[in-house]
C-alpha cells in the first residue's frame, strides 16, 4: 500500500521508510505539513497516512482537519505520530480526525499491527463504496 510520512525529522522520516518498506508498503516522503497536504488532497493521493503533529507549513492536527473537510476523494486513514504524550493532546488529536494516535519513540511492532488494522479499514471502506456505486 501507498503510504505518505510526513515529518521534519529526517532521523523518525527515515526510520519509518526503512520499516514500512520491509513491511511491503510503498513509502511517499514529505519533510513538511504543506508538501503532505498537496499530495494527499490529490484524488490519486495515498489513502494511508503517517502525520508528525510539529511541521513546518501545516501541522499534522491542521493537515487532519483539513483532510476530513475534503468529500470528492478516497478516505485517508491517519495517524497521528507524535512526543506529544499528554491526555489533553491525544484527545485533540484524534479530535482533529485522525484515525490513530502513537508516540515518538515508537514500538515498530506495535506499528506494524496497528498498520494491519488500517488496512482492514481501508479496504472494508472501498468495498462499500464499490457496493453503494453497484446500487
Amino acid at each position: 500500500m501507498k503510504v505518505l510520512v510526513a515529518d521534519d525529522n529526517q532521523f523518525f522520516r527515515r526510520l519509518l521508510e526503512v520499516n514500512l518498506t520491509q513491511w511491503g508498503h510503498q513509502v511517499v516522503p514529505c519533510s513538511n505539513g504543506t508538501e503532505a497536504w498537496k499530495i494527499l488532497s490529490r484524488q490519486d493521493g495515498p489513502q494511508l497516512a503517517i502525520l508528525d503533529w510539529e511541521m513546518p507549513g501545516m501541522e499534522g492536527v491542521e493537515l487532519c482537519q483539513e483532510l476530513r473537510k475534503l468529500v470528492d476523494r478516497p478516505y485517508v486513514y491517519i495517524f497521528l505520530l507524535t512526543a506529544k504524550t499528554r491526555r489533553e493532546d491525544i484527545l485533540k488529536g484524534l479530535d482533529s480526525g485522525a484515525d490513530d494516535y502513537i508516540t515518538k519513540p515508537f514500538d515498530p511492532l506495535e506499528l506494524q499491527v496497528r498498520m494491519r488494522t488500517a488496512i482492514r479499514i481501508i479496504k472494508l471502506q472501498e468495498d462499500l463504496m464499490k457496493s453503494i456505486k453497484a446500487l
